[in-house]
């Protein structure tokens, strides 16, 4: 998937408010904005917009002296995920299908992202959403054959907060007596879900974590780490989420591959074949 004028519409205000919280200097908030239009007027844009994102926002972190912008509000964000948790544990556990309820929840987990900064109640509005209106892209019928004859899954994770809610798809999966390793980021990328986030979230209660090795804001098969690269091809199963890790998955053609997320932009809801703001569980190779 190459980057396209849509995915500009996105990354310019991430990386305004990027740069904004990563410095108070004014006069280093400027130089930083010019460094990157620079970079931006001579980049091909040929690449996968993962790619394309993570050479701007290096430049970023390299020169603000901030290697991790956003540490604060990715711990704030945990904290504030697991104050929702025992509403959430009470409409999973009372529904007809736990499994698919837990994904229901994580799937809402991922509007958790640096726009929704200063905006708590976006949360709780997408998860209910997420509980009444569902999936407009449901594979998960097909993804319970693939489950049955399936014993070790990959689950790429996205962004702090959102990891919290992972808790309940990931818990399920262990219930049924799966193996389940949990992808983390390498190096900070955004707000995406570190180790620290992994340990902030108790997922080791369930799951073994691997990084990605890189601090790129996806999975891209080609960029992550020798053993997280051969994790991913002998996996049974893979569950990907968030847009990030779709945009880096999506030209694969792989279908072990389900990912899980919402329909953030236009661009990416017409590649989805559904409307913006959409949550889709929909797997690799349609």
């Amino acid at each position: 998937m190459n980057t396209s004028i849509d995915c500009l519409q996105c990354l310019f205000p991430t990386l305004v408010k990027l740069i904004k919280i990563a410095t108070d200097d004014e006069d280093k908030r400027m130089e930083i904005v010019r460094g990157v239009l620079e970079r931006l007027s001579k980049d091909p844009l040929n690449e996968n917009p993962v790619a394309v994102s993570e050479r701007l926002m290096s430049y970023v972190r390299e020169v603000s002296g901030n290697h991790d912008p956003l540490k604060k509000l990715k711990h704030e964000r945990n904290q504030k995920a697991w104050k929702l948790l025992p509403e959430i544990s009470r409409i999973i556990h009372n529904s007809e299908d736990p499994l698919f309820s837990s994904f229901k929840a994580a799937a809402a987990g991922n509007i958790l992202d640096i726009v929704s900064v200063g905006n708590d109640a976006m949360l709780e509005s997408a998860l209910k959403q997420a509980f009444n209106n569902g999936f407009a892209r449901n594979d998960y019928n097909i993804f319970l054959e693939q489950l049955d004859t399936s014993e070790n899954i990959l689950y790429i994770g996205d962004n702090s907060g959102e990891i919290v809610l992972d808790r309940f798809p990931v818990s399920e999966l262990v219930k049924r007596n799966k193996k389940i390793l949990y992808c983390v980021r390498g190096e900070p990328a955004m707000d995406d879900a570190l180790e620290a986030d992994f340990i902030e979230a108790k997922m080791g209660e369930f799951a073994e974590m691997i990084d990605t090795g890189t601090p790129h804001l996806g999975f891209l098969p080609d960029k992550v780490s020798q053993k997280t690269k051969e994790i991913f091809n002998e996996a049974d199963l893979i569950i990907s989420k968030g847009m990030g890790n779709y945009e880096s998955l999506y030209e694969i053609n792989d279908k072990r591959i389900y990912f899980i997320l919402r329909a953030k932009c236009d661009y990416i809801a017409e590649k989805m074949r559904v409307k913006k703001g959409d949550y889709c569980f929909t797997r690799g190779g349609f």
